[in-house]
């Protein structure tokens, strides 16, 4: 059944979803069987809840229907609260992986997040440190544990460290300067054409 949709999905957009992305899917990690508050998801095994990305299923992603005003050439993996997308872009794919992209619902500019999957989930791992209302030691050790087969070994360790630190918004951003230096960070595209 997944292959299924697997092969639906390139057939539809063109385009092979990241080893990364499948081997989460594969774990289970991308489905949720049931709503739940965000404070659930903080063991290791369970649903990958992340600051601001929601996922849609293999088969949400296969029956995907932009609006018309949509341009070409973006790939659904998931949604922010907000309703936004998150999207690859193949015609963006080097030696790194294929850009992630957040394209905003009511805006014909999309904002560049990541230069690859991987990168784009720890750049929302990070964001969690500036979170006043969750476990985020907890959350930080789950995503070092369950991200770490996706994961360079110097970005889980850095998110065990935010997990033992009081300072960890302020070593965060540190973190992410150090470790996501990409010109086109967060440069804006567009992705639909203008609505007015």
């Amino acid at each position: 059944m997944k292959e299924a949709l697997y092969k639906a999905i390139k057939d539809r957009f063109g385009y092979s979803l990241p080893d990364d992305y499948r081997s989460l899917e594969s774990r289970g990690l991308l489905s949720l069987s049931a709503p739940a508050h965000a404070s659930t998801f903080s063991t290791p095994g369970s649903y990958l809840w992340l600051p601001d990305m929601e996922w849609y299923s293999l088969h949400d992603i296969a029956e995907f229907e932009f609006e018309s005003s949509h341009l070409p050439g973006f790939v659904p993996f998931a949604f922010t609260g907000g309703g936004d997308y998150w999207c690859w872009q193949p015609e963006y794919t080097d030696e790194r992986g294929t850009r992630v992209v957040c394209c905003y619902r009511d805006y014909e500019l999309a904002n560049v997040y990541a230069p690859n999957f991987a990168t784009g989930l720890y750049r929302q791992a990070l964001a969690v440190c500036q979170e006043t209302e969750l476990d985020v030691p907890a959350f930080l050790r789950r995503w070092a544990s369950d991200l770490a087969d996706i994961f360079p070994v110097r970005w889980c360790q850095r998110l065990r460290d935010l997990a033992e630190r009081p300072d960890r918004s302020v070593l965060a951003s540190t973190y992410e300067r150090a470790d996501l230096a990409d010109d086109d960070l967060d440069s804006e595209i567009r992705w639909r054409n203008s609505t007015t």
